[in-house]
Order: structure tokens, then C-alpha cells, then sequence
């Protein structure tokens, strides 16, 4: 007997499979959505960073930063009463190592002393997230990108690349 066609058991067990194939592709999509934006954010304020220090190296005038945890602000000078040269809003939340958010750089586009910033989606330090790069560590002459591997936002726990 020729018959054509599937079963209903055969039809509801490839719809079974389709179904948890999706969730699982739903969830790890949720989850490189957020490394990116993590990633993204995070180059993001290190190249602005970048540029104010080698703007304050360049035109041998100290400027500064401020960072607070939903956004920063990049000064032509270190008045930070006066109108910021750029703001920029933050989707996840700046986690400081260290007393207060202003970083100023020098005329010679030096710090003063060694800080680092990580990047927190969960506000929960022990949460490690699986973004390549989460954290900045900015010294006297040098501000790398670093991904933190659990504990606190210190230059310790970060793994600098």
C-alpha cells in the first residue's frame, strides 16, 4: 500500500525539535546582544578617552572627564562648571575603583594616579559576563582595555589586553 505523507506523531515530534531549537538560538541571541553592547560601550568610552588625552597632549592644556554610572562628560578644561565639549549616555551602568568620578589628564596627557572602571550589567561584582572586553584601566601614561575575571572593578581582577 503506497501511502504519502507524515504522521501526525511524525509532524508534532519535528515541531518538538523546531521549538527547542529555537528557545535555545533565543537565548544565546539575548545573550550576544548584551556582550556586544557591552563591547561596544566600553570601546566606546575608551577611544573618547583616548582623545581627551591625547587633545589635552596636543594642545598642552589639562582637561578632565567626569564619569558618573549613566553618563560622562568630556571637558576642554579642568572647570567642570563650564559647558562639556561632548556627553555621552550610558546603557549599562560605570563601576569606579577609587575616590571620586572626575579623571583629569595633564598637560602632557598624564594621570595622577591608577584607577580602573568595569562595566556591571547585573550590578553584582561575582556576576561575570562573557563579553571579551568589560573594564578600563587607566594608569599615569597608559588606558587599556581589560576583561574583569570575577571580584571587585580592581586593576587586579582585570586581565588587561
Amino acid at each position: 500500500m503506497g501511502r504519502r505523507g507524515f504522521t501526525l506523531v511524525e509532524l508534532m515530534i519535528v515541531i518538538a525539535i523546531m521549538g527547542t531549537l529555537l528557545a535555545i538560538a533565543t537565548l544565546n541571541w539575548n545573550e550576544m546582544q548584551t556582550k556586544a553592547a557591552i563591547e561596544s560601550q566600553i570601546k566606546t568610552l575608551h577611544a573618547d578617552l583616548m582623545e581627551v588625552r591625547l587633545q589635552a597632549l596636543y594642545s598642552k592644556t589639562a582637561r578632565c572627564v567626569t564619569i558618573s554610572s549613566q553618563e560622562y562628560k568630556a571637558y576642554a578644561s579642568t572647570d567642570t562648571s563650564a559647558t562639556p565639549v561632548a556627553t555621552r549616555k550610558l546603557r549599562y551602568p560605570i563601576v569606579w575603583n577609587g575616590a571620586g568620578t572626575k579623571l583629569t589628564f595633564d598637560a602632557q596627557g598624564l594621570t595622577s594616579n591608577e584607577r580602573s572602571m568595569c562595566i556591571l550589567p547585573t550590578n553584582d561584582t561575582t556576576v561575570v559576563n562573557s563579553a571579551a572586553v568589560d573594564s578600563i584601566v587607566v594608569s599615569p601614561a597608559r588606558i587599556n582595555l581589560g576583561w574583569r575575571n570575577g571580584g571587585d572593578c580592581e586593576s587586579a581582577n582585570i586581565d588587561q589586553k
